[in-house]
């Protein structure tokens, strides 16, 4: 995986990049080119800016995706050329991405933040996005919401950074959402791995006790138990 889109994905959250090991090879590339552009989205919202200059970057990906999705030629930039030759061949449903924008906006507005909405938006976004050629969205979204906290919980957010802070508060004393509580059987093995850490995380942020660096040896391990299928903490890796 030397191409500069895993290069990127791999500086950006080693974590995804260690989870695209347990995918197939075929499906490597349009794989990294979604995790990277949701990534992107997100650098995007929490930039430390104005959040109307986020916003106006956030629609221009909208409106090159949305060209993209519809067939069109890709402009001179890697990642949207990386959806236009790797994710729209493989089946990926572009369309759905759109969805990620939707749900960071909420970020950008006034006002608290309901952080399981933000998870759960991004993660349907996600799902949906991937189920042509993951499996089933509805089995996959419960999971891809706890990624998509578990993201949400680490990234420094910007100038939104002490709305973000009381939303995870206010998440810490509320009631269990269902994305919590949902099995993660019958998932492919690279959302196992990605989900495996994010599970670990959940459920610290719930406890109220400080999250781990990513990617250390142990949250790598916890990765390739899960894509195995094995329980955490037995057997081999």
């Amino acid at each position: 995986m030397s191409d500069p889109l895993f290069a990127d994905l791999r500086q950006r959250d080693r974590e995804r990049w260690l989870a695209l090991m347990w995918a197939s090879e075929r499906l490597r590339p349009a794989l990294a080119a979604v995790l990277a552009f949701d990534l992107e989205l997100e650098r995007v919202a929490a930039s430390p800016g104005e959040p109307m200059m986020a916003e106006l970057r956030l629609a221009w990906w909208r409106e090159r995706l949305s060209e993209v999705a519809q067939g069109a030629l890709p402009p001179p930039q890697p990642l949207l050329r990386a959806l236009a030759h790797h994710a729209r061949p493989a089946g990926i449903d572009l369309v759905a991405l759109l969805g990620i924008e939707d749900a960071l906006l909420p970020i950008l507005a006034d006002g608290p933040v309901d952080a399981g909405a933000v998870a759960e938006a991004r993660g349907r976004a996600l799902a949906q996005a991937l189920a042509p050629v993951l499996g089933p969205a509805g089995s996959l979204a419960a999971a891809a919401a706890r990624v998509a906290f578990a993201r949400f919980a680490r990234r420094p957010w910007g100038r939104a950074g002490e709305r973000v802070a009381a939303a995870l508060a206010r998440w810490r004393d509320g009631p269990a959402r269902p994305f919590e509580t949902a099995s993660p059987h019958g998932l492919p093995r690279v959302l196992r791995a990605l989900d495996a850490p994010a599970r670990q995380d959940l459920l610290l942020i719930r406890q109220g006790r400080p999250l781990p660096p990513p990617a250390t040896a142990g949250r790598q391990a916890r990765m390739a138990w899960a894509a195995l299928g094995l329980p955490s903490g037995r057997g081999r890796a």
